[in-house]
This record gives C-alpha cells, sequence and structure tokens, in this order.
C-alpha cells in the first residue's frame, strides 16, 4: 500500500509539472495564454552575421519580457557560422488582445531588417 501512495503522490507531481509548461505560442495564427502564464516565441537566427532578433513594441503593456536565449543548432566540432534559435520568454501581466513584433536586424543598422514576425496574442 506504500508504494502506490508513493506512486500516485510521483504521478500526480509529475502532472502538475507538466500541466505548468511554458506556452510556445506560433506565428500567424491567434494564440491563447492565461493571464500569469508563462509563453515563449522561438526564432531561427544566426548571430554570427551580427543580426539578431529585436523586440519592436517594447511599450506592450500587457506582456513583461523574462528572459531571451540563444542555442546553437548542433554543428560538427570547429563548425563556424552555425544558425541556431532565439527563444524569447514573457509573463503575460494584462488580460486583452496584444501582439509582438519583431525585427530581424544588426543592431549598427536599425530600421534596415531582413525579417519581421507578428505573434498575435489573446490574455484571458
Amino acid at each position: 500500500m506504500k508504494k502506490i501512495r508513493t506512486y500516485l503522490i510521483a504521478s500526480v507531481a509529475l502532472l502538475l509539472c507538466c500541466c505548468s509548461a511554458t506556452t510556445m505560442l506560433n506565428q500567424g495564427t491567434e494564440n491563447e495564454v492565461e493571464k500569469g502564464d508563462k509563453f515563449q516565441v522561438k526564432m531561427a537566427s544566426n548571430p554570427t552575421t551580427g543580426y539578431s532578433w529585436r523586440w519592436v513594441n517594447r511599450d506592450n503593456q500587457n506582456v513583461d519580457s523574462v528572459s531571451q536565449e540563444y542555442k546553437q543548432d548542433k554543428a560538427p566540432k570547429m563548425m563556424v557560422g552555425v544558425g541556431g534559435n532565439e527563444t524569447w520568454t514573457f509573463s503575460a501581466t494584462k488580460s486583452g488582445s496584444t501582439t509582438l513584433v519583431f525585427c530581424y536586424e544588426q543592431p549598427w543598422n536599425p530600421g534596415e531588417n531582413t525579417d519581421t514576425l507578428v505573434y498575435k496574442i489573446n490574455i484571458k
């Protein structure tokens, strides 16, 4: 009986961890998140070119930026110029509809971007 109780507790703990996972947003569709939840956007990037993603509408009142991380794709040792992904994590702070706009540009050349991504979000 003690083993069954231990397995049940472990199962519930695992389920709770899975339920609190961070949501990954999809570009080009309406995304829904709950107020207080964390969510992420993941965008292909290659900082060896000098380009990176810039969050354009930082005055957004519905979300706060939590973190930004770059992870290089797997590649053979000593290979240079390998791309990867930038992942931005946000927290939904206020209910309502909003958008996140990102431009892929070089910091010394603002306004000359090569790509723009828009994420539409409905915060409940």
